[in-house]
């Protein structure tokens, strides 16, 4: 199921903030087994209202943006061998990424808004492991 949200600062708003999100019917565990349309509604009103609010107004003060600027570079954490095996995998299967992405969200991985392989390379080998077993059976 998608479902598309728009939220309005007035009714005369001509850039409402917009949000879509898909579950499948029936859901993937207990708890949206029957609530699909519902969790899909409630994700889109989420993400209507944050791009709502990204729309003109700060995200971050200058405060905390100076912090993060003295804090300097980050290192880069090296991708782990499974994450890498994973996602070559995905690419080569032609895998979509909103199903990865469901799966994920099956096994309660919360992905807010952290790209696809960012949340994959933070995941355990297991982790890894269990979601391409997972997709795996599902095709």
């Amino acid at each position: 199921m998608l479902v598309k949200a728009l939220a309005y600062r007035s009714p005369e708003d001509r850039l409402p903030g917009t949000g879509t999100a898909m579950d499948p019917a029936p859901g993937l565990n207990r708890m949206t087994m029957h609530a699909f349309c519902e969790t899909a509604e409630t994700s889109a009103w989420g993400r209507a209202l944050a791009s709502r609010a990204s729309h003109g107004t700060a995200i971050a003060t200058q405060d905390e943006i100076k912090a993060v600027e003295a804090e300097g570079p980050k290192a880069v954490k090296a991708v782990s061998t499974a994450a890498a095996d994973f996602m070559e995998w995905a690419n080569k299967e032609k895998v979509s990424a909103q199903k990865i992405k469901l799966t994920l969200g099956a096994m309660g991985v919360a992905m807010g808004n952290k790209h696809l392989k960012t949340v994959v390379a933070s995941l355990s080998d297991s982790q890894i492991t269990m979601l391409r077993g997972k997709l795996d059976a599902a095709a």
